[in-house]
C-alpha cells in the first residue's frame, strides 16, 4: 500500500519540477545579472534557491567550493592587529576585534600564532581580562610575511 502512495507522491514532484524549472532558471539569469552589474547587496530574497537545496544525500556531503569574496589580502589582518596594539597597548581581544575590524574567530587564532613568534605579549588587565600589547623589541610596522 506504502509503494503505490510514494509512486505517485514521486510522479507529482516531478512534473512540479518540471513546471518550475524555466521560473528557476531565470531567477538563476537575474541574479547573475545584478552580481555583473555590481550589486554588493546580491538577491534580495533570503528563499534559498533551489540550485542550494541537495539533490540527493550524496550531495549534501559535497563541499561548496570556497570563494575568496570579503576575504582580508594577505598579511592585512596582522597589519591591522599591530598597528592597533601599537596606539592601545593592553586592549582586550574585543576591542581588538572592534578597532582592527578582524572578525573574532580569525583574530583568536592570529593573536595566538603573533604570542607563538614572540611578536606580542599577552598580559593580566586589573579587571581579571587578558590584554594584548607589543612584546619588547616587537616593531609596530609589520615586516613583509616570510
Amino acid at each position: 500500500m506504502a509503494e503505490p502512495l510514494l509512486d505517485r507522491i514521486r510522479t507529482e514532484i516531478r512534473a512540479r519540477l518540471r513546471q518550475c524549472e524555466a521560473a528557476a532558471l531565470e531567477y538563476a539569469r537575474l541574479e547573475a545579472a545584478l552580481v555583473a552589474l555590481g550589486d554588493v547587496q546580491g538577491p534580495t530574497s533570503t528563499t534559498p534557491r533551489i540550485s542550494d537545496a541537495p539533490a540527493s544525500p550524496s550531495a549534501r556531503r559535497a563541499s561548496k567550493p570556497r570563494t575568496t569574496a570579503g576575504r582580508a589580502p594577505r598579511g592585512a589582518n596582522r597589519a591591522a592587529v599591530l598597528s592597533v596594539l601599537g596606539d592601545r597597548p593592553g586592549v582586550s581581544a574585543a576591542e581588538l576585534s572592534s578597532a582592527s575590524g578582524v572578525a573574532r574567530p580569525v583574530l583568536y587564532s592570529l593573536l595566538k600564532t603573533l604570542e607563538t613568534r614572540g611578536e606580542i605579549a599577552r598580559e593580566q588587565l586589573p579587571g581579571g581580562t587578558t590584554g594584548y600589547r607589543l612584546a619588547p623589541g616587537a616593531a609596530a610596522e609589520p615586516v613583509a610575511a616570510s
